[in-house]
């Protein structure tokens, strides 16, 4: 027999003093008693509102519910307060929330931050601060860190995590293989980052746990040979304990990942690690390889080269009348061009920028630079900027 229960939320004056009790107990008949609306129990016709009310409170589940609908429909909370604070704390637990405390803040503050890439800069905005500041009454501005405060936060924070990962990486079950590349940032700064993937016990248990983590995110200043990453790396892993323990590394197919797997593989062996080779060893990640033919084709249909800012000109294209020639050459090949040609050569290359401003910090450290003017005489006068 299906369960009619005569009083609906909707139709229920939050005002009533007995609401809570109709929204939960609906009578099954006029003569036949109430039934809880939750475990489906039947009391008598003449059972006492107070008789109800401890159903609700005493029941496994039933203070949870009766706070839901209280907060749901506006009842008024019978519940005695330290239930009601009890159901508070456990309902809490179950969403995973973290009690307050100011390091808890500065904690989640530095999480928030790290893992969301967010500006430093942002802590100190006041549209940011005053946000924060709104959340909690007991806040005051010299509890919210500044930049810099944040900033050693942050180091401070990797410090710590990176001693717990080099623990758990030197109990890995097997082998630990690597996946690596370098990119350049807008500002065309290469860097390298190589992620750590392994087999780690799975709590107490004889399960395994297939992990991996971001070991390293490292500026590369320099040239990109191959010799040099391959000690750039093999520093890192020695840092973290475990070069020797190195499986496999997965990485694109530009051609110094082969120079690198092989300068790469004779510092293992300078260290009396034989096992590793560098063609075995050496997993191409394929997603680049549908790239490169992709890219491949595309330049075969649109041929552009910009490797060599001393571009001539030439005139094979069709024939250029006498009177035109000193213009195409001035607009093909003349200053102008190549000045430019240089500067996009400079740009395309983080490698090249780098030593651009090396050079700039150079010639004005020692003063290098002169300003070129004429004189009334037409006379050329060099004075340093």
């Amino acid at each position: 027999m299906t369960t009619v229960f005569l009083f609906d939320p909707t139709e229920i004056v939050k005002t009533d003093k007995s609401a809570d009790s109709k929204y939960f107990f609906g009578r099954r008949s006029l003569d036949n008693g109430f039934k809880c609306r939750l475990c489906l129990q039947i009391y008598g016709p003449n059972t006492s509102l107070t008789t109800r009310c401890l159903h609700l409170q005493n029941a496994p589940g039933h203070p949870e519910e009766y706070f839901a609908a209280v907060e749901q429909h506006g009842f008024a909370n019978k519940l005695p307060a330290e239930l009601v604070r009890q159901v508070a704390e456990d309902r809490a637990l179950s969403l995973n929330r973290i009690s307050f405390s100011m390091n808890t803040f500065i904690e989640q503050s530095v999480k928030v931050f790290v893992v969301n890439d967010l500006l430093i800069h942002l802590i100190d905005s006041g549209e940011f601060r005053d946000l924060l500041l709104l959340l909690r009454d007991s806040l005051a501005e010299k509890d919210i860190p500044h930049r810099t405060k944040l900033t050693k936060l942050v180091v401070e924070a990797w410090v710590k995590y990176y001693a717990e990962l080099k623990v758990t990486l030197n109990v890995a079950i097997g082998k630990i293989s690597f996946t690596a590349d370098i990119w350049s940032s807008k500002g065309l700064h290469p860097y390298l980052a190589i992620t750590a993937h392994w087999l780690g016990p799975r709590g107490d248990d004889l399960q395994v746990l297939l992990c991996q983590t971001l070991l390293a995110f490292r500026r590369i200043c320099g040239a990109h040979s191959g010799q040099r990453i391959a000690r750039i790396v093999f520093n890192i892993l020695e840092d973290a304990g475990i070069v020797w323990n190195v499986g496999h590394f997965t990485l694109d197919n530009v051609s110094n990942n082969g120079t690198f797997m092989l300068h790469f593989t004779s510092l293992l062996r300078d260290i009396g690690i034989r096992d590793f080779d560098e063609k075995q060893n050496y997993i191409r990640c394929f997603a680049n390889v549908i790239r490169v033919m992709e890219k491949d084709d595309a330049d075969a249909e649109h041929s552009d080269s910009d490797t060599d800012p001393a571009t001539e000109s030439t005139d094979d294209e069709e024939p250029v009348p006498v009177g035109m020639r000193a213009t195409r050459y001035t607009w093909k090949a003349g200053p102008i061009h190549r000045a430019r040609k240089t500067v996009a050569f400079i740009r395309k290359s983080g490698q090249r920028r780098d030593e651009l401003q090396s050079i700039i910090t150079h010639g004005n450290t020692h003063s290098l630079w002169k300003e070129v003017t004429m004189g009334k005489e037409g006379t050329l006068i060099e004075s340093p900027v």
